[in-house]
């Protein structure tokens, strides 16, 4: 998606708001463009934004759809420097790894473990991320800089990932420089 590629971002943001508000969007494209709003600004550094995007106060995580929930839960996680559990464990309720297969699925799934304790199952989401990650032509998207990046890229935010995993130290890449 070329919304997401590295200096994209910015013009992005005013694009997908005037589809999300947009009176005349079909219902199920203003929600996809709500998601990918949110993700855009997360990009750009623009945290509060992307939690209004999702919800005006904090939303209850039980009514949060999965892509909500992880980036609600990141978003919080780049402003206070704090793991919200409770949304990345609402993601957990909703994994479906049957429905998404992507690499950039699992590399968000071995995170919402990770942040609720499951060192196991964080390994092995992360491990398939890589499985696929290098089967990537192109771009994919990476949560761990919540922008699009060629393969490579995608595999060495993989292995920071992992190492956070392993009990290291580490931030996303799109965190705020005083938290990395």
């Amino acid at each position: 998606n070329s919304l997401f590629k590295k200096g994209a971002l910015a013009s992005s943001v005013d694009a997908l708001r005037i589809l999300a508000e947009a009176p005349d969007t079909p219902d199920e494209r203003r929600e996809d463009a709500k998601i990918q709003l949110a993700a855009a600004l997360m990009g750009i550094s623009r945290w509060d934004e992307a939690q209004r995007v999702i919800g005006r106060l904090r939303p209850s995580p039980g009514e949060l759809t999965i892509e909500d929930a992880f980036n609600y839960a990141m978003a919080e996680w780049a402003k206070t420097g704090t793991i919200p559990r409770d949304p990345f464990v609402r993601v957990i309720e909703l994994d479906n790894p049957a429905e998404h297969t992507g690499a950039n699925y699992a590399q968000c799934l071995a995170l919402a473990f990770f942040a609720i304790g499951d060192s196991e199952r964080a390994e092995q989401r992360i491990t398939r991320a890589e499985e696929l990650a290098k089967n990537i032509r192109g771009t994919e998207f990476s949560c761990w800089r919540y922008r699009e990046v060629d393969g490579t890229e995608f595999l060495e935010d993989c292995k920071a990932i992992r190492h956070l995993i392993s009990g290291g130290e580490g931030h996303p890449r799109f965190f705020p420089a005083k938290q990395q």
